[in-house]
């Protein structure tokens, strides 16, 4: 959890700074990359638990200045994707939450099924939940005001991790409550609330049509 929270206050900041726009996406990266790399290492010289949580929370941070940088390179190459581009990117990204809902849902029937179902919905959902990641970045690079794309993808990653840290804390609390069959139950209203999110984004749209 602490690279966790030092990746969502290292976005936070690079956010409030508007670094990923202000700066040379190659630099940013750069420094971010260097710094992960210092502060991975100085964990292995840390003396106590405080010391290992202290450069652990660096190296996310560190890492907060890696990811969005390289989203804003690579976002060209992901808007321009032929199947995004004629689907429609946040009709894939509903597809995708609806399939991730769907296997949410089947977790707690699936959970006493044998190994090859369970491993097949696991890896169904896993697919579904990389699926959408690229469209939202998409989405928002295409957006976005010119000037502030960087700080818009930051500002989303930074969101993403803060609530991925607060869903582990809440299904481990609900899976020592009612058990780990029940407890993948709480990531639907995710996927269910990002299906209706797409649809009100599409709906304009396709009243222009």
């Amino acid at each position: 959890m602490a690279v966790q929270g030092g990746f969502v206050a290292g976005t936070l900041v690079s956010a409030l700074l508007n670094l990923a726009d202000l700066v040379s996406p190659r630099w940013v990266f750069a420094v971010g990359c260097l710094g992960a790399v210092v502060s991975n290492a100085l964990v292995t010289t840390s003396l106590s638990a405080v010391e290992v949580v202290a450069w652990r929370f660096a190296t996310g941070s560190a890492l907060a200045l890696v990811y969005p940088p390289a989203m804003k390179i690579a976002a060209g190459c992901v808007v321009a994707g032929f199947y995004a581009d004629r689907l429609g990117r946040a009709r894939v990204a509903a597809w995708a939450m609806m399939t991730s809902a769907t296997c949410a849902a089947l977790t707690a029937a699936a959970f006493h099924a044998p190994y090859a179902v369970l491993l097949g919905l696991v890896a169904i959902w896993g697919f579904s939940v990389v699926a959408d990641s690229a469209q939202f970045s998409a989405i928002v690079s295409d957006t976005s005001a010119e000037d502030y794309v960087g700080t818009a993808l930051t500002v989303q990653t930074c969101l993403g991790f803060l609530l991925t840290m607060v869903s582990i804390r809440l299904t481990s609390a609900v899976a020592g409550w009612l058990g780990w069959q029940w407890a993948f139950l709480l990531l639907l209203p995710g996927p269910v609330l990002g299906v209706q999110a797409m649809l009100a984004f599409m709906r304009p749209r396709i009243t222009r049509e």
